[in-house]
């Protein structure tokens, strides 16, 4: 399977652990609540970093269906 950015960036914002914004400002806006408020930015890290550790074998899945054809 073939994961985009765009398909990647959506699965970590469905798994709150990214925020989208449309512009500047509201890039603005987000970073200065993630810097003044812990508990936002401390979730914002966490869910991240637990979307990332359940996709970690992703990588070794998909070369080992690749080497099947090599």
């Amino acid at each position: 399977m073939s994961l985009t950015l765009v398909k990647i960036s959506a699965r970590f914002t469905h798994a709150q652990g990214s925020i989208q914004v449309q512009n500047a400002d509201a890039l603005m806006q987000e970073i200065t609540q993630l810097l003044e408020d812990d508990k936002k930015s401390n979730n914002l890290g966490k869910n991240a970093n637990q979307y990332f550790k359940s996709q970690q074998g992703a990588l070794s899945a998909l070369i080992k269906q690749v080497k099947r054809y090599i």
